[in-house]
């Protein structure tokens, strides 16, 4: 247990990072933009996200589980993503630039279809690379190739706002060019040499038929988090949409500690072959992140109502609110985040699929019902009961598949207590080790 919070911590710290440097993005471009224009920003970014994850079929996971049990080396690992990706991200952008919701007011076609395609791409190419970091255990160099773009993307909304640039179609361009500005570094990081290089197309159905498993659900999963927007724009403008985004994009600020745990379980599990322990082991640490996110869920509930609308203005006091709601979905949430990588990275990529698809289907009756009639709030709330609804779903899953019992993921026990209160004491200074 200890030596996995390792890994998270040193993820976190990292990430720690990313979450300064998107916040300080997400401040400066809401300040700058309107409520309007940050709406089509989130739904255009949005976009291009849910596309490279589709489009990736799911090679980050497939190269990592295939590297890191020794069925591939790294240098054909590398190699065949590399051949792979031009095809795979030429047809997710075709795809995201046809539905994208770029409106001619805010967006101009020929370059918010640019920047869509240069956006899915990159993102693709990091993505796919990282699961070579991944099969390593190489943490401190994936975090960095998750610190990059999101650091570049602060430092673009600096200087766009002190150009007095920052416009929802600048904001994209921003976006997509962090992306672009990370493959070197992720290539580097990769340590992989010409000689190393080794094209295996005879796996090619190996890693497609692992990774697309992961490419769809982890999709539905995104998608699950921010289809309330794409109906809030429709029905209730995009300026509602923007309030939206502004708090979805804080909640995923606070969610951040339980990705960071996911990515270490996941990183572990490819390497492990255990299943049952690794099931064990997942249900103790989801049952103590849905405690922690649940009990510290009144913090955002009570101070960013408050703060919201003083930092990033008036128009955005409709954030504060949808926040407050959110913050009761936050132990649900982070639980997820850790169950799927964990469960899925033991080759079940296809684990928790109908789950997500009935969360995803509960969500978007309730929107649909709830969204007319109460605005951002309905969708909110339905985002809130599907992340539930997935929970519970999960826990069902694994009572049926691994003999867990359902007491393991919400009743921790004292041990695990002590280990997670001795792990973070031991983390401040002068502490005794």
């Amino acid at each position: 247990m200890s030596s996995l919070l390792n890994d998270a911590f040193s993820i976190l710290f990292a990430r720690g990072f990313i979450r300064v440097a998107q916040l300080l993005s997400f401040l400066l471009l809401a300040r700058f933009l309107t409520p309007q224009e940050f709406g089509w920003f989130g739904l255009v970014t949005t976009t291009i996200g849910l596309a490279a994850t589709l489009g990736s079929l799911g090679f980050r996971q497939s190269i990592a589980y295939q590297v890191g049990r020794n069925e591939m080396t790294a240098g054909e690992g590398a190699a065949t993503l590399l051949v792979t990706w031009p095809p795979l991200a030429l047809a997710a952008s075709l795809i995201a630039i046809t539905f994208s919701p770029a409106d001619g007011a805010f967006l101009s076609p020929l370059s918010s279809a640019t920047a869509i395609a240069v956006g899915v791409g990159c993102t693709m190419l990091v993505m796919m690379l990282q699961g070579l970091l991944l099969a390593g255990g190489q943490i401190k160099q994936f975090s960095t190739t998750e610190t990059l773009p999101r650091a570049l993307l602060a430092a673009f909304s600096v200087g766009l706002a002190a150009l007095g640039l920052a416009t929802a179609e600048t904001a994209v361009w921003a976006h997509s060019l962090s992306f672009a500005l990370t493959i070197p570094v992720a290539l580097s990081l990769g340590g992989i040499t010409l000689p190393q290089l080794r094209v295996r197309i005879d796996r090619l159905p190996s890693l497609i038929g692992y990774g697309v498993g992961f490419a769809l659900n982890l999709f539905l999963i995104t998608l699950c988090a921010r289809v309330s927007m794409f109906i809030i724009e429709p029905t209730h403008g995009a300026a509602s949409a923007g309030n939206f985004f502004a708090a979805a994009r804080i909640n995923d600020i606070v969610l951040e500690a339980a990705t960071a745990l996911g990515l270490a379980v996941f990183s572990r599990s490819v390497r492990n072959s255990d299943t049952s322990s690794v099931a064990q082991k997942t249900a103790k640490i989801a049952c103590g992140v849905f405690w922690t996110f649940t009990i510290f869920a009144a913090i955002p509930a009570v101070l960013f109502p408050l703060l919201v609308p003083l930092v990033i203005g008036s128009g955005y006091e409709e954030s504060g609110r949808l926040l407050q709601v959110l913050a009761i979905g936050l132990g649900a949430a982070a639980a997820n985040k850790i169950i799927y990588p964990a469960l899925a990275g033991q080759g079940k990529p296809w684990f928790g699929t109908a789950v997500i698809l009935i969360s995803l289907a509960v969500n978007v009756i309730l929107s649909l019902v709830l969204i007319p009639k109460f605005g951002a709030l309905g969708g909110a709330a339905a985002l809130v009961i599907g992340q539930y609804t997935m929970f519970a779903g999960y826990i069902a899953t694994c009572v049926a598949l691994f003999s867990i019992r359902a007491k393991n993921f919400l009743a921790p026990s004292r041990q695990d207590i002590r280990t997670v209160v001795r792990f973070i004491v031991d983390r401040f200074p002068g502490s005794s080790k």
